[in-house]
C-alpha cells in the first residue's frame, strides 16, 4: 500500500490510483475494497472510469484499459470453477497501450461513434470515427492516439518542447488541446495529428484544461 496519486468515480463506486502501481474499486456506501488491479509496475498517475472500463496511466511508460466489472470474466468457461485473484486480474487488464518512452500523464478516451466533421479541400466530409480512440499525454513530449481495438498507435502530435500534463477535446471529437510544462497550449486536428495553433502567456506549466 501507498499514498493515493488519483481517483475517479462511477455510480455507486470509486476507483483510486496509487504510488504502489495499483489501482483499487471500492464501494462507496461500504467503503469496503471490491477489487485490486495490479499490471503497471509503477506509480498511476491518471484514471478515467466509462462504467465498463478503466483507463488507466502509470510512470511505466504505459497505459491501460481494464475492465470496471470483473463478473465479465469470473467463470467464463462456465465451468463452475472461478479464477483466482492473480489470474483474474490478469484477464481484467484487456489493453496496453505501448510506445511512449517516459512517464505517461493525461489519458482521454473518445467512443467510436462520435461524428468528426473535416475539412478537404473542396467541402466539408463528414467521418465517422471507425474506431474506439485513446489520447495519451507524456513526459516525453508527445501526445498519442491510439487504437482501443489493437492498441496500436494512430497519430503522434509532436512540437511540445517539454512534458504534456494535460489534455481535453472539443464537443466535435475533431480538436485535441495540449497543455504543457513549456508553458504553451497546442490545438491539433485529432485525426491528421497535425497542430493547428500555439496559445503562449503562462509563466508555468499548464495542469488543467476545460474547453
Amino acid at each position: 500500500t501507498s499514498y493515493i496519486t488519483c481517483i475517479t468515480l462511477s455510480d455507486v463506486f470509486v476507483v483510486t490510483g496509487a504510488a504502489d502501481s495499483t489501482i483499487r474499486k471500492w464501494d462507496m456506501s461500504t467503503c469496503e475494497c471490491l477489487f485490486v488491479y495490479k499490471g503497471h509496475t509503477a506509480r498511476i498517475y491518471r484514471l478515467i472510469s466509462t462504467g465498463e472500463f478503466i483507463f488507466s496511466t502509470s510512470s511505466d511508460k504505459t497505459a491501460k484499459a481494464w475492465l470496471f466489472d470483473k463478473s465479465e470474466v469470473l467463470d467464463e468457461d462456465n465451468d463452475g470453477d472461478d479464477h483466482d485473484d492473480d489470474e483474474l486480474t490478469g484477464k481484467m487488464c484487456i489493453r496496453s497501450f505501448k510506445g511512449h518512452t517516459l512517464a505517461v500523464y493525461p489519458i482521454i478516451y473518445i467512443p467510436a461513434e462520435d461524428e468528426v466533421m473535416e475539412d478537404s479541400d473542396d467541402e466539408d466530409t463528414i467521418v465517422i470515427n471507425p474506431l474506439d480512440m485513446v489520447i495519451t499525454g507524456s513526459a516525453d513530449n508527445t501526445a498519442k492516439s491510439w487504437s482501443f481495438d489493437t492498441g496500436g498507435c494512430l497519430k503522434t502530435f509532436k512540437g511540445h518542447k517539454a512534458a504534456v500534463m494535460s489534455m481535453v477535446t472539443d464537443s466535435s471529437g475533431k480538436t485535441l488541446y495540449t497543455g504543457s510544462a513549456d508553458k504553451t497550449i497546442r490545438s491539433w486536428n485529432i485525426h491528421r495529428g497535425e497542430c493547428l495553433k500555439v496559445m503562449e502567456g503562462h509563466e508555468g506549466p499548464v495542469m488543467c484544461l476545460t474547453v
